[in-house]
């Protein structure tokens, strides 16, 4: 049990599993996510944020072309994506990590 807001199991989730610099590749696209970043920011990660046009959703063309950048392949520490409907997002997203 984890006595606490929504907002302390955000917190928890980053204290819990990254590192102050630790890269990140987010976006900001409404509320939700925008606060997410802020998060991120304040936790002190390196924060790759792809900023887009409130409503229009996850830009899974900027994630791609970040993460295909990332020619390391070990920059980025965390993908960090906010969905109202994960069903449909999901095989897209998965898709674009895998051709990258």
């Amino acid at each position: 049990m984890f006595p606490g807001s929504g907002t302390g199991g955000w917190e928890a989730a980053i204290s819990n599993t990254l590192s102050t610099g630790d890269r990140v590749l987010t976006s900001s696209f409404g509320q939700f996510s925008s606060l997410w970043v802020a998060m991120c920011r304040e936790f002190g990660l390196d924060v790759v944020n792809c900023d887009v046009t409130w409503g229009e959703g996850v830009p899974l063309d900027q994630y791609r072309e970040k993460l295909e950048a990332d020619k390391s392949h070990m920059q980025s520490k965390l993908f960090w994506s906010v969905t109202t409907k994960p069903r449909p997002a999901l095989p897209v997203m998965l898709a674009v990590f895998a051709h990258s």
